[in-house]
């Protein structure tokens, strides 16, 4: 069993998404799979995919589903401690899988580990990071949903926090599905927030 399982769920992902699985590939953390779910894909996003190492386990959808019940599938693929997700067209910087597991193997009672993150305008090529002054390192319940803005590629997610919970993404729900999902864990586990910018968005 790895350490951790990465998502990647993907709809026609191609512009970027060698990129991304570059990002993936430089992780100074190294125990990880990679569980890749393709969402009906018709352009050459399987076969991008497909270049990645031994660590890939890919799945291609039968049909369309919403991006909720898509995720929901890939997390039921996952064997590893820990889970993240990378959206296809995101970056991560080498050290964000190592960062983020040192915090949940330092406390049990943590549920999940985001970061601050940088926005690159592909236009332009302007990046912006999001959060210029952080505030919170430990975020209550309150906290995180008063004040949601994040990434979903910035987090980390112990499984155990998934395990208790009725039902992981809301199936029906094409956006904001993750906001749903960590308002929940957040009630019931501590949250940490790494303020180091360790995701492009």
């Amino acid at each position: 069993m790895c350490k951790v399982s990465v998502i990647i769920n993907c709809h026609n992902g191609e512009e970027f998404l060698k990129d991304t699985l570059e990002s993936l590939k430089e992780q100074t953390f190294k125990d990880y799979e990679l569980i890749f779910w393709d969402n009906c894909s018709t352009d050459s996003s399987a076969r991008i995919a497909k270049t990645f190492d031994d660590r890939l386990r890919y799945f291609y959808g039968e049909k369309m589903i919403p991006l909720g019940a898509a995720r929901n599938k890939a997390v039921e693929q996952t064997k590893g401690k820990y889970i993240s997700f990378l959206d296809s067209d995101d970056l991560w910087d080498r050290e964000k899988l190592e960062k983020q597991v040192d915090e949940l193997d330092q406390d049990a009672s943590v549920g999940m580990v985001f970061t601050n993150f940088k926005r690159l305008n592909m236009l332009s090529g302007e990046t912006d990071v999001f959060d210029k002054k952080p505030i919170y390192r430990k975020l209550t319940f309150e906290q995180l949903v008063g004040n949601y803005s994040f990434c979903l590629s910035s987090f980390m997610i112990r499984r155990e926090a998934l395990e208790g919970l009725n039902h992981v993404f809301h199936d029906e729900f094409k956006y904001a599905e993750e906001f749903e999902l960590f308002s929940r864990i957040a009630y019931n586990w501590k949250t940490i927030y790494l303020p180091k910018v360790l995701v492009t968005y």
